[in-house]
């Protein structure tokens, strides 16, 4: 007999009540959701829509019973612009732009995370003007009657209005709606698995999704004993951007662990076209969370990266707790040395022209740190050397027909090399 195991509720809340679920953390983010990209126009159109009680696509809440939460599937970028109208403020800094894209490193848990220490308990509309005014305090944020948010805006007007709306008519008349889904028989990893996916494949109103921003519900479906979403993306690496584009950090352990499988540059066999190599970081993740410390002495014949303990040089008799150890020791050596890195080159702005530096600093870094669990000795030498490869192949990159070849696999072969060999001769 068929046995429906996700039950969905439909309804609708006021704005006010959504703002109430955001501040008492009643809904919060999922670990894998991506940061805010919603551009000012983009936030007041928002607020226009709902203000003419318009059609707002509803937001997917998904129970997490093991953590007892409830989460955002789909709806970030709604919710953030309503409470940012509410409070009229816009967040202010790290944000980059390019003709087709717009990115902010912030999230709403920053919002909330203020509100909680000073107002918990308190009625949000009653302290709104000194909710906004600490808020504000922490030159994070910018009033949307300033010039550098108004700028963006098509519809000036809209954003003062905004601004000057201090009762609480439109957030307890207008309703946005919702879509609830729980499991009739909740099991940890059944919500993971549902929960990543339908995260993964929805369509949302907004902006569609990049591949490394989609990936990363991947890293939450089925986590390896030693091994969670910081391997792939750890703390340090998502604060460093590519122009406008966060470093994909899964895409250089990827090619590094191959070479450590097979002690072969020439990784990457068969993923010569950019769009199709999503599908061989996708397999290096499936690879890395079906691992298992046991396995080791099988080996993986599978998979071109092999059996992620036995790539990073562990053995079946190592404890999975002092692993587990091990791997975080060797992340914050791999943190500490690219800090040594980018004091010396003086960037602190940790924005890259291309994919050559960070490349050429991290290969050969994650090579012997990360997989061999070696240490590197920092010194002026090391950085000397590092930048002449860099400043030689940015020179050379220009091929015939006057393109710079920086995504070929070949050049990522090239670096790859290079930067470990580098690297190689300042291990100790």
């Amino acid at each position: 007999m068929f046995e429906n195991k996700m039950l969905v509720y439909y309804g609708s809340y006021n704005l006010k009540y959504w703002l109430e679920l955001i501040i008492n953390e009643d809904i919060c983010l999922p670990p894998y959701q991506r940061n805010f990209v919603w551009n000012p126009n983009m936030v007041i159109e928002l607020y226009n829509t709902l203000s003419k009680n318009y059609y707002v696509p509803p937001v997917l809440i998904a129970n997490y019973s093991s953590e007892r939460k409830n989460l955002i599937l789909d709806g970030q970028q709604r919710l953030s612009s309503i409470l940012l109208c509410f409070l009229g403020i816009y967040p202010k800094n790290n944000i980059t732009q390019s003709d087709d894209s717009f990115v902010i490193r912030w999230n709403m848990s920053e919002i909330v995370k203020i509100i909680k220490e000073k107002y918990r308990g308190r009625e949000i509309f009653d302290n709104r003007d000194k909710i906004r005014k600490d808020i504000l305090d922490t030159n994070r944020y910018i009033s949307i009657d300033e010039k550098e948010f108004l700028n963006e805006c098509q519809d000036k007007n809209l954003s003062k209005k905004i601004l000057l709306f201090n009762d609480k008519k439109l957030y307890e008349d207008v309703l946005l709606g919702y879509s609830y889904t729980k499991f009739n028989k909740p099991n940890e990893q059944d919500e993971r698995i549902a929960y990543a996916n339908i995260f993964k494949t929805i369509n949302t109103s907004g902006k569609t999704l990049s591949p490394m921003e989609s990936r990363r519900s991947l890293y939450w479906i089925g986590k390896n004993s030693c091994i969670n979403e910081q391997f792939f993306e750890p703390d340090f690496a998502k604060s460093i951007f590519i122009q406008d584009k966060q470093l994909d950090f899964t895409e250089l352990l990827s090619y590094v662990a191959e070479f450590n499988f097979t002690d072969n540059y020439n990784v990457a066999v068969g993923y010569k076209i950019v769009e199709k190599r999503e599908k061989y970081f996708e397999d290096f993740i499936d690879t890395v969370l079906l691992s298992q410390i046991d396995d080791i002495n099988k080996g993986n014949k599978n998979s071109i990266f092999g059996n992620i303990y036995q790539t990073m040089s562990y053995n079946v008799n190592d404890n999975i707790d002092s692993i587990k150890k091990n791997i975080k020791e060797r992340f914050i050596k791999l943190e500490e040395l690219y800090k040594y890195i980018k004091k010396e080159n003086k960037n602190e702005d940790e924005t890259y022209k291309n994919r050559v530096e960070p490349q050429i600093y991290f290969f050969g870094a994650i090579h012997f740190i990360i997989f061999k669990g070696k240490e590197i000795k920092p010194c002026n030498q090391l950085i000397d050397e590092l930048n002449a490869i860099t400043k030689d192949i940015t020179t050379n990159a220009q091929n015939k027909k006057g393109r710079v070849e920086y995504n070929t696999l070949s050049s990522i072969r090239d670096r790859l090399k290079k930067s470990i060999e580098v690297y190689k001769k300042y291990v100790f």
